[in-house]
């Protein structure tokens, strides 16, 4: 019985190191207002400015919080939007760090040098040395090209749109193009936001609670 807890133990410390080993920085919060949080086995712990994001890091916000990260590599920043569920991932590749992004819904603006995919529940986008403002609503994808170009790959086909092109994508159809696409600026509806205070308290049970304040 003891020779199993010694192996029992010494498997968990490795799978533990291993798991460890892989964790990879990705970036750090420049900048969170509201309700975004980052999201752990269904735990979330309310984003500051200065906390690092991890390989495989779950973010959603709600309401009108939204998140910006710098990526650590100095590589662009990725602005998450109000009401926006994303998850952030990174690869090594020969050309460098491949950073790669899972949409499940809301709204981010991006820019990234290395190459960079996102992936939605209708289309994958493709970037390189971009800057692009996606949306992603029910069954409606809209991808904006601030700069640079992108590609839009979908079950149904494709399109690739250069500086101030934009596509749509419906479920079960080709992406298309706008012919007068409104130019997307970085979100900027959010910096117009109150300021937001956050203040932890603890009472005589050492009970800890978030409160935020709103400044007018």
């Amino acid at each position: 019985m003891r020779t199993k807890e010694i192996v029992f133990s010494i498997i968990f410390f490795c799978i533990t190191n291993f798991l460890a080993s892989e964790t990879v920085e990705i970036g750090f919060i420049e900048k969170a207002r509201g309700m975004a949080a980052k999201f752990y086995e269904e735990q979330g712990d309310l984003l500051k400015r200065g906390d690092i994001i991890y390989q495989n890091d779950k973010i959603i916000t709600e309401g009108k919080g939204f998140a910006k990260i710098k990526f650590i590599d100095t590589d662009g920043f990725l602005l998450i939007g109000a009401e926006s569920d994303i998850t952030v991932s990174l690869f090594k590749t020969d050309e460098g760090y491949e950073k790669a992004f899972s949409l499940q819904h809301g709204v981010i603006f991006t820019s990234s040098k290395n190459l960079t995919r996102i992936s939605t529940k209708n289309a994958v986008i493709f970037f390189r040395s971009a800057e692009v403002y996606i949306e992603n609503r029910c069954d409606t994808l809209r991808v904006f090209c601030n700069k640079g170009n992108v590609r839009i790959e979908s079950a149904w086909g494709e399109a690739n749109l250069y500086e101030t092109e934009e596509a749509i994508v419906l479920e079960e159809m080709t992406p298309y193009k706008e012919k007068r696409p409104e130019r997307k600026k970085e979100i900027s509806e959010i910096e117009s936001l109150n300021e937001i205070i956050e203040i932890e308290m603890e009472n005589g049970k050492m009970q800890k609670k978030k409160i935020i304040l709103e400044i007018e």
